[in-house]
């Protein structure tokens, strides 16, 4: 005699898989995750918070209290605790701070949905309440406000709100450093769209000297020397190729076709000519600074010759 055993759909799915039913025994697995998440995180918190020991990819060990280290050297499998991580990581890329606050308030939140669902409310009710303290929230908030910037292209204005930012024994920063920021935020805040876009500001790092040295300037920095003789120039004309400044070599994927053979031999000769032809246009034009991926020998031998 055969049995059959209802087994259910266990018996398909990877080993150690755990299958939960219901809205509610769904939502407490998903807080439990969530919970476990702000249990390691609330206790590295703060100015008293314990320090991390991690295990980084690479083998070497990590101590530190800051959430994004935590969070970056951590695997995290369940689907909620992703979520979290993600909003706090994307926190610390847009504003560069409180992800951990993301993570404890988010949390707290998702416990009194808890509490609300128990008590009989649906889904959306709770959702629709939430946003609606949202914004009740950033009304209170904006009627807290103690001081507005109005004039964001006031650069006193700026300085000033930035010196609140830092100690009063940092006077490298208060003397040398906030005014650089200042403008700065003066030059790349767009008026149209009220907000500041990280992607018109670059740090160049440059080997010695010290942080007074730091200057603020209205352009493009390339952080390589030169070539040629030429160090300087003032109301250069520029021109920029985004590849290799030079005679087009064999490994290319050009196609030649020659007809007799005094093509080969002269191969060579009409590629120098052409390229010197170019340098020479260029120059006509006014063009005095080319800035390029690198250049060949033979070119730079036509640059001097200009």
């Amino acid at each position: 005699m055969v049995s059959h055993t209802n087994q259910g759909i266990s018996h398909i799915l990877q080993e150690g898989t755990k299958i939960s039913f219901g809205l509610h025994e769904v939502f407490l697995k998903n807080l439990e995750a969530c919970d476990d998440l702000k249990k390691k995180i609330s206790s590295s918190f703060g100015p008293n918070g314990m320090n991390k020991l991690m295990l980084q990819k690479n083998g070497r060990i990590l101590i530190s209290s800051d959430t994004v280290s935590i969070l970056n050297n951590l695997k995290f499998i369940h689907p909620a605790s992703k979520i979290l991580v993600f909003s706090a990581l994307f926190q610390e890329q847009e504003l560069g701070d409180n992800a951990g606050t993301v993570i404890l308030l988010s949390t707290e939140i998702l416990k009194q949905a808890y509490e609300l669902l128990k008590s009989g409310f649906s889904t959306s009710e709770i959702i629709q309440n939430f946003e609606e303290a949202g914004r009740i929230t950033l009304k209170i908030l904006n009627s807290l406000v103690v001081h507005r910037l109005i004039n964001l292209k006031n650069l006193n204005l700026v300085k000033s709100v930035l010196f609140f930012c830092t100690k009063e024994s940092d006077r490298n920063f208060n003397n040398h450093i906030a005014p650089q920021i200042a403008f700065i935020c003066s030059r790349i805040f767009s008026t149209a769209f009220q907000k500041f876009s990280k992607e018109n500001l670059r740090v160049i790092k440059i080997i010695g000297g010290s942080i007074n040295e730091t200057k603020t300037i209205s352009g493009s920095v390339i952080l390589k020397d030169t070539e040629g003789s030429v160090k300087n120039t003032r109301k250069a004309n520029i021109v920029m190729f985004s590849c290799l400044f030079d005679l087009p070599g064999v490994e290319t994927k050009n196609s030649f076709l020659f007809k007799k053979p005094q093509d080969i031999l002269s191969y060579e000769k009409d590629l120098t000519n052409s390229m010197e032809e170019k340098i020479t246009t260029l120059h006509q034009k006014g063009i005095n600074v080319i800035i390029a991926n690198g250049f060949g020998d033979s070119v730079l031998g036509f640059f001097g010759k200009i």
